[in-house]
């Protein structure tokens, strides 16, 4: 299963990955409530989606690999400490929100007040590219930009704003509780891109030390974007540990996506 990233669909954030998985594996894409093909909802917590991932895992009657990006990696994570149905987990640059010091949380504040203030002005698509700046560099900005990602996304910008209006208030379960990570018996592959943010690196590192089965992977030249400007290497990690971990038992694993 694929888990997308906070400001997209599972279409648009796996896109590019996706043709290089299904000779391999049975994918399922998840849009989250509020995108692509789910319908919205007032309770956008990172738990309470968590457990909608769950849900959809329970469905399946099956054992399945997870596989998420960025704030899908979170949710990945959380739903595994939950389920006893996920036996592999891959995990590209979760987001540890308690790890962000000082001069992330200014670039993260002014990419959000941004996002915004375009918003207010009705101008979605430049909101989308707004809050981009906080963990994309530049070149990926410029790829995502001719991909049409922030077209594509503009519209869930005022989903996006709730989601992160709930997430500074949830005192929920969080990724940044070590003891809840303690808890995941499962492998756990966390991937991370070598000339990503410095906060970036540090939640992957905050996650293989403390999740018992955890080992970190670093695509080179890659930023937080790598599904969209990497996408053959994260296909490749993916693929390489789910054969690895052997889900199910089976000779071919069965993984899910979005």
């Amino acid at each position: 299963m694929l888990l997308h990233g906070i400001e997209h669909d599972g279409g648009l954030c796996w896109q590019d990955v996706l043709p290089h998985l299904t000779e391999r594996f049975t994918c399922h894409l998840l849009d989250n409530r509020g995108r692509g093909l789910s319908g919205d909802h007032p309770d956008l917590s990172a738990p309470r989606m968590a457990q909608d991932v769950v849900e959809y895992v329970a469905s399946l009657g099956e054992p399945v690999g997870l596989a998420g990006a960025s704030f899908g990696g979170n949710l990945a994570l959380l739903a595994a400490a939950r389920s006893d149905r996920v036996e592999a987990i891959v995990s590209f640059e979760p987001a540890i929100i308690s790890l962000v010091g000082e001069q992330e949380e200014a670039v993260m504040g002014e990419a959000i007040a941004g996002m915004a203030e375009l918003a207010e002005e009705g101008d979605l698509v430049a909101a989308a590219r707004a809050f981009a700046g906080w963990f994309a560099n530049d070149d990926e900005i410029v790829a995502a930009d001719r991909a049409g990602h922030f077209e594509a996304t503009g519209r869930y910008v005022p989903n996006l704003l709730n989601l992160l209006h709930q997430t500074m208030e949830d005192d929920g379960p969080k990724v940044d509780d070590a003891a809840m990570l303690g808890t995941i018996s499962v492998p756990v592959l966390v991937v991370k891109g070598s000339d990503t943010r410095p906060f970036f690196a540090d939640s992957a590192r905050f996650v293989v030390d403390h999740a018992p089965k955890a080992n970190l992977q670093e695509i080179p030249d890659a930023g937080h974007a790598a599904a969209l400007t990497h996408p053959e290497a994260l296909a490749e990690a993916i693929t390489r540990f789910f054969l690895t971990a052997r889900l199910s038992g089976e000779e071919k694993p069965k993984s899910m996506c979005s």
